[in-house]
């Protein structure tokens, strides 16, 4: 037998035993699940709990009707058949609940104004206009706050590369006294083909009051 053989023999009995493994501890888990639920069916009646009276609240309001919030678990832990239980299927399940619950309070937490500077710089996708003047395009780009110094203008053919990191300053004021100051970075990029070959050497920029303008040349035409 070859070495190679061996090697082949060898893994396929560590995944026989892995397989074996996970099937024992599926089936043990089952069979306990199962001996519990039998436990609780032919546990006698006397001994569930009669919940207690709860006195009457007059300052409740009077037809308020209270929805329960959804949970990890929608039905009882035993409230089902472990006949056509598929232990996969459920693990699966409980992974999206989870997804959904803590991206849902991400998302909550990331969008108020409170703890959006805990989470750094954010991206943003700032509009961009292309005009076409006879002889030459000319590309506006709204980007309030940004510094010339840290924008990237790059031109390949007909392919418009616009990206960089714009500031921005928030300042809350009462009575001539700041009540709080903070400033905020994002990053962008945004790629535009245009219409017709250019004159990739001849663009210019100019930043003027928050608005980027890019005046590209059209090549001159072949006849």
């Amino acid at each position: 037998m070859t070495d190679k053989s061996k090697d082949n023999s060898k893994n396929l009995t560590l995944l026989t035993v892995l397989v074996g493994v996970l099937l024992v501890a599926v089936a043990a888990q089952s069979v306990a699940l199962l001996g519990l639920r039998k436990e609780l069916q032919n546990a006698p009646s006397s001994s569930q709990s009669t919940p207690p009276a709860v006195a009457p609240d007059d300052n409740k309001d009077i037809g308020t009707t209270m929805t329960p919030s959804r949970t990890l678990f929608d039905r009882d832990v035993f409230d089902w058949d472990l006949d056509d239980w598929n232990p996969f299927k459920e693990m699966h399940t409980m992974h999206d609940r989870i997804n959904q619950m803590f991206g849902n309070a991400y998302n909550r937490f990331k969008g108020s104004d409170d703890f959006r500077g805990l989470f750094g710089t954010h991206t943003f996708s700032p509009s961009v206009n292309i005009e076409d003047k006879g002889d030459r395009y000319l590309v506006t780009v709204d980007l309030p706050g940004a510094e010339e110094s840290r924008l990237d203008v790059k031109l390949e053919e007909q392919t418009l590369t616009i990206s960089g990191t714009v500031e921005s300053e928030i300042r809350d004021e009462e009575k001539g006294e700041i009540l709080r100051q903070e400033r905020r970075s994002g990053q962008f990029r945004r790629t535009v083909t245009l219409p017709s070959p250019v004159q990739v050497d001849k663009m210019t920029t100019e930043n003027k009051k928050g608005i980027l303008y890019i005046e590209i040349p059209k090549a001159d035409e072949k006849n």
